[in-house]
């Protein structure tokens, strides 16, 4: 219910309970798996409405614009969430003073180098997939060259497992033409498939090394973006429907689209992309959880925003608000939240 415009600020937190219109945006509002929501914006406000006495009730909205024409309605007393203040917003709404400063910027991958990183890629799945069927089409050959050789050669390639042995080894040698001739078919049927081998070997063992080649130089040869100015050279994500796509827009960037910026994000670990910018908080958070250990955040700001409390125009309860906002970020523990969200002191 909303509060009529006559009453003081200092009766509203006695006369009434207020309604808090909220989304879940990480990490200034976040949703435990009972339901209930904390978060840079929440543990805020909870501070704030626990110093007025206040009683109070959360609302959900799906997304952005639905909460503000809940606000700008009057369907709700206030709007706390990651409400950035615009001049569009303004005209509509009013804001308390701005209680984070945020800014647009660059998340890529972690440059890496040295005996560490080269042995991490021994172990990729590219890597062990490259030597997996390599060794799998030596077998087969060899398997082949046992059963034509087993019976009329069994000094070379005799029964059981030596046998199984001794085609591999021939297979493996006549592949890499490495120590080839103490293992060489007798029989016509045998010789005409160290032919095919021969010719085949070569057209597979070139392939197969340059993947196993790339699989170990991949990273040596992607980009790594270390600042704005290589935008308009590298592919780059953000989230539809954010007001980062205006902002690459106006630069003459157009980045592919994700649905979340995780998404975004695992598309640039994958390396499917260079870059991802967007809201620096919220890649903050994300990287701050420990989601994207290759991953970091570039300290470039691209442009600075403001987030605020929303009221419907002409709210009592602006100024009692914004005089409490600020005593909040002055105080001790507006650094210890921003730290367990984010990761970093406050600023």
């Amino acid at each position: 219910m909303m509060l009529p415009q006559w009453i003081t600020a200092q009766e509203a937190a006695t006369v009434d309970t207020l309604v808090i219109g909220t989304k879940i945006t990480a990490p200034f509002v976040l949703e435990h798996e009972d339901g209930s929501i904390h978060g840079l914006s929440i543990d805020l406000w909870r501070s704030i409405a626990w110093d007025l006495g206040t009683q109070y009730e959360m609302r959900m909205y799906d997304d952005i614009p639905a909460l503000v024409a809940a606000v700008k309605r009057e369907e709700v007393d206030m709007a706390v969430a990651a409400l950035s203040i615009t001049d569009e917003r303004e005209r509509d709404l009013d804001f308390t003073v701005p209680f984070y400063v945020a800014a647009l910027q660059i998340a890529t991958r972690k440059e890496s180098g040295g005996p560490l990183a080269t042995l991490k890629r021994f172990f990729s799945l590219q890597f062990i997939q490259a030597v997996g069927a390599l060794f799998m089409i030596i077998f087969v050959f060899g398997f082949l060259m046992w059963l034509l050789e087993r019976r009329r050669n069994p000094d070379q390639f005799g029964k059981g497992w030596y046998g199984l042995g001794a085609g591999f080894w021939w297979s493996a040698v006549t592949m890499t033409t490495v120590g080839y001739g103490d293992k060489a078919p007798v029989t016509w049927l045998g010789r005409g498939l160290a032919i095919i081998w021969m010719f085949l070997a070569l057209i597979i063992f070139s392939g197969l090394t340059a993947a196993i080649t790339s699989a170990l130089t991949v990273d040596q040869l992607s980009v790594h973006v270390n600042g704005p100015d290589q935008l308009k050279d590298v592919d780059v994500g953000t989230v539809e429907g954010s007001n980062t796509v205006d902002y690459l827009a106006e630069r003459r960037i157009r980045p592919i689209l994700y649905a979340t910026p995780d998404d975004a994000l695992a598309a640039l670990e994958e390396g499917r992309i260079e870059a991802v910018v967007y809201d620096g908080p919220i890649l903050q958070h994300l990287l701050h959880n420990g989601q994207y250990n290759d991953l970091k955040l570039l300290p470039n700001q691209l442009q600075q925003y403001y987030y605020g409390i929303a009221l419907p125009p002409g709210s009592v309860l602006r100024d009692t608000l914004s005089v409490h906002v600020l005593q909040k970020m002055a105080a001790p523990e507006w650094k210890d939240w921003i730290f367990k969200y984010m990761g970093r002191h406050g600023e």
